[in-house]
């Protein structure tokens, strides 16, 4: 099992969603994320704004560290993709549904390669304001690039493989269009989230994560180091070592 000293970490990956979720006038859902879980993991946010899986899933690799337990364990890799494959063909980013299908489960192998206590998580993408994105996207020159009924297909084909590989996934589809706040109180943009659709992501991950791995719940994981008013000021030194940390 490795070992390392530190923190371990939870690995988000995906394209805007996940990276505008580090904002932190927008109470993004990833910062939000990373301060639960302060002194406890580090939440590493590899977002990035209109990449796909196939353009992704290239670059995983290179985000695990070369060696588990090298410098911190990676205890959770969330994957938050399909926005982007989702587009209308023929626009560059479109990728044909099989093949989505398929780099989502390269993901996970190459997940599983690098670690096999690594924990995997899918999130299936969420549905968009639909008048208002078209809106948005005459407001740039540009034609609408998705459809309602396409991304639905997607956010299917997200389940479908979480059930094929016996993975977790939050059912973003789902959960939004049973809010019953009006889109423009949850999408900014028309795709992208206001406060609100930020806070429903990230609740919906935190109680995905506490269901799935009680362990690696942030209300009950032990802070990193004893609090200052308990330190061992006799033996500082060997108070101040990190904790070796396993998967």
């Amino acid at each position: 099992m490795p070992t390392a000293k530190g923190l371990n970490q939870i690995l988000l990956v995906g394209d805007s969603l996940t990276e505008y979720g580090g904002r932190v006038e927008d109470s993004g859902w990833a910062i939000t994320l990373n301060s639960l879980y302060t002194r406890k993991m580090d939440v590493v946010n590899r977002g990035f704004t209109g990449y796909t899986t196939e353009w992704v899933k290239h670059i995983l690799p290179q985000l695990l560290p070369p060696e588990q337990g090298s410098s911190s364990n990676v205890a959770l890799v969330i994957v938050f993709l399909g926005a982007n494959d989702s587009v209308l063909a023929p626009n560059t980013q479109h990728t044909p549904l099989e093949k989505y299908k398929k780099n989502l489960e390269e993901m996970y192998h190459t997940v599983k390669r690098h670690s096999s206590y690594t924990r995997f998580l899918l999130i299936a993408p969420p549905p968009f304001n639909d008048g208002a994105w078209e809106e948005t996207c005459a407001m740039k020159g540009r034609s609408r690039d998705r459809d309602p009924e396409q991304t639905a297909l997607y956010s299917r084909a997200c389940l479908e493989v979480a059930c094929e590989l016996s993975v977790p996934v939050v059912d973003l589809w789902n959960i939004f269009t049973q809010d019953p706040r009006p889109p423009q109180d949850l999408f900014s943009d028309g795709l992208h989230m206001t406060r609100s659709g930020n806070r429903v992501i990230l609740a919906a991950v935190v109680d995905m994560i506490k269901r799935t791995w009680p362990d690696l719940d942030p209300l009950t994981l032990p802070p990193i180091l004893s609090h200052w008013s308990s330190v061992n000021l006799d033996n500082l030194e060997d108070a101040m070592q990190l904790p070796e940390n396993t998967l």
